[in-house]
């Protein structure tokens, strides 16, 4: 079980996929609500039964947008893909569902003007947490597994791609200079002994082979910037925001829930590859 939770999983950064888990999420919750009526909801007049019920799927829908938008905009360093698991989702999961129990323990006190006690901010807590608890924990694990298995399955024939790639492209052995924004911050190397680059804050970090063994060379200029240098070496491929890959140097794909990481010749540096990347990616190694 431990070991489950430690495994990486996916941190949702595209707008429409939020905005559709918000939408989706408050809707259920409100049809659900109004159709069976638990929870004492059962009580409510039937001329209002449909605004008072649906108001809570609208809560839902708030506390989702706010957790999804603006924690993680406001906390960009503490989703890091890089270091999100399974139970790092699992407990933000678990602290939204905590924050819908609060707006419904707030939007409860609100339409029906009781008065706020411990008891009553205790109650929705709890109710909340039962009901969602399990479907939560089990979509968790089901996206997970599904997700791993896919990149898994894709990641193989990649690293196929990649080895028909090897043998047919011809390996870049021109010299490259690459250069920074200071004056005489500069590094020529062979086009084949550069590994792959990298942004670090204002600088690119270039990691390239020298006599066998991995050198690191900090350059102050942009990801944007080098990638115009690199325009005629056909290797190189920008993979993610923040990295370049030389294609030459990559041996096989590896999979996870997260999507695909490249494993290079040199090193134990696996390589991560956007999502968003991951169908151009195929293409481009489909010759």
């Amino acid at each position: 079980m431990f070991r489950y939770f430690r495994q990486p999983y996916p941190v949702s950064d595209k707008s429409s996929s939020k905005w559709l888990t918000a939408l989706v999420t408050g809707l259920f919750v409100a049809v659900f609500l109004y159709l069976f009526r638990p929870f004492g909801l059962s009580t409510i007049p039937p001329s209002n039964a449909l605004t008072v019920i649906f108001g809570y799927g609208l809560v839902t829908f708030l506390c989702l947008f706010l957790n999804l938008f603006f924690v993680q905009s406001i906390l960009p360093n503490l989703f890091d893909e890089e270091k999100w698991t399974v139970s790092h989702q699992f407990f933000y999961t678990l602290w939204i569902v905590l924050t819908i129990g609060v707006g419904n323990a707030l939007y409860t006190i609100m339409i029906f003007q009781q008065p706020f006690t411990l008891l009553t901010f205790v109650y929705f807590q709890a109710i909340t947490v039962a009901v969602a608890l399990l479907p939560v924990s089990f979509m968790l694990l089901l996206n997970q597994n599904r997700l791993l298995r896919r990149n898994q399955k894709m990641a193989l024939k990649l690293t196929g791609r990649i080895r028909r790639y090897k043998k047919m492209e011809a390996v870049d052995r021109k010299l490259v200079t690459l250069s920074g924004d200071n004056t005489g911050d500069t590094l020529t190397v062979p086009s084949k002994d550069i590994l792959f680059l990298n942004a670090a804050d204002n600088y690119v970090e270039v990691s390239y082979l020298q006599e066998n063994q991995i050198s690191r060379k900090l350059l102050r200029t942009t990801l944007k910037a080098i990638r115009l240098q690199l325009k005629d070496h056909t290797s190189f491929y920008r993979c993610h925001r923040s990295w370049i890959v030389n294609l030459d140097h990559v041996v096989s794909v590896n999979g996870n829930a997260q999507g695909y990481r490249l494993k290079l010749d040199a090193g134990d540096i696996l390589i991560p590859v956007s999502r968003s990347l991951n169908a151009e990616l195929d293409s481009r190694l489909a010759k």
